[in-house]
This record gives structure tokens, sequence and C-alpha cells, in this order.
């Protein structure tokens, strides 16, 4: 690994493997950024390992559950393995669940926040205590307008997007 790679460090992106968080992926590398990819889809971290596109050396792709503490704290002990600083971190990790309000089971509810917004809590804590101890670093967190307006088939989702507009 060439020292440049070391001090530039990467950006992790949870749920970078699909929507958003691919986007999200795929912009960083197109502008020649590292990028660790963690994702819980193990299939989808798969299909993105197979693409021809993919930036070898801009790129390490790990799957990582973002409620498992232990998991996260894995994922940005190989990340830093690898890159050498953690420069920065987009949460677009995210469930829903198109549910009426009155319809909601409980343990669906709580899936949805646990993901959405104990997920974002431990991965940010983490990064933030890393980027701390190298002097710094960003952290972007993709909330939804539904975290700000109510909608009564999303309710687990707007309250878990809410949340992590206050988290943030």
């Amino acid at each position: 690994m060439d020292h440049q790679s070391k001090t530039k460090g990467a950006t992790v992106v949870t749920g970078g493997a699909s929507g958003i968080g691919l986007a999200t992926v795929e912009l960083l590398w197109q502008r020649g950024q590292r990028v660790v990819v963690a994702d819980a889809n193990a299939r989808a971290i798969d299909a993105l390992r197979d693409r021809a596109d993919l930036p070898l050396d801009l790129a390490c792709l790990m799957p990582c559950d973002v409620t498992d503490e232990a998991e996260v704290e894995r994922m940005f002990e190989r990340a830093q393995a690898r890159f050498g600083r953690i420069a920065g971190l987009v949460q677009s990790a995210g469930i829903g669940a198109e549910i009426p309000f009155l319809d909601t089971p409980t343990r669906t509810f709580r899936q949805v926040l646990e993901v959405n917004l104990v997920g974002a809590f431990v991965v940010a804590r983490t990064a933030a205590r890393r980027m701390a101890a190298q002097g710094g670093g960003a952290i972007v967190n993709i909330a939804s307008a539904s975290g700000l307006v109510g909608n009564a088939g999303r309710s687990a989702y707007g309250a878990s997007k809410g949340g992590l507009v206050t988290l943030t």
C-alpha cells in the first residue's frame, strides 16, 4: 500500500451496495476516492464484487450489520487496516415498512428503529471516536422528508428518520 492511501483515508458508506448508498459509492469512485462499502445484504455485496467496473484499488467490500456493535467495530478495524484513516462516513443503511399505523406490529416498529436509528447511532459513535483520535473527519447521515412530516403508512420509518435528524 502506498503512503498516499494511508494518509488520504477512505469514506465508509453503510447501505452502500444498493440504492442511495450505491449511488454515493459510485460517485466517490468516479472522483477517485477510496470507499469501504458496508452492507448487511451479503448478496448485494457479492453482486457488487462481481462487477467488471469495480475499482479494486479504491474498494473494500464487506458485509456489516449496523445493529451489531462488535461487527461495526470489526468493520472499522478492517477499514483502517486497509486505508489507514477514516476520512468520512455516509450512513445510508436503512429499512422501511409500508404498513398502516394501526396495523404496524410492535416488532416491526422496533426493527425499523433498530436499523435506522440505533444502528446509525452505533456506527456514528464508532466512527466519531476514531475520527477524533485521528484529528477529524466528516459524517453525513441520510434521512428523509418522512422524518419531518409524518406518513400514516410509514410511521416506523418516519419516526426512525425523525430521530436520525435530531441525532445528526
